[in-house]
């Protein structure tokens, strides 16, 4: 999308600011659990594709896939 007019870029940006004003109304221990959720889920997610890499590569692969 051309951003070069200011409009344009607010434009885009309105969904971010919405979502971040929604999330300032709830209450922080809610935000927090998922945030933490979220988190320890990435961290899973790119052990395992660094695992799969390393086998597919035919290299130690065992200390990331344990």
């Amino acid at each position: 999308m051309d951003q070069s007019k200011a409009g344009k870029r607010l434009l885009i940006s309105m969904p971010l600011f919405i979502a971040a004003f929604m999330i300032t109304q709830v209450d922080f221990e809610i935000v927090w659990r998922y945030f933490g959720w979220s988190n320890q889920m990435l961290s899973m997610l790119v052990l395992w594709a660094a695992a799969i890499f390393l086998a597919k590569n035919k290299k130690f692969h065992w200390w990331i896939t344990i």
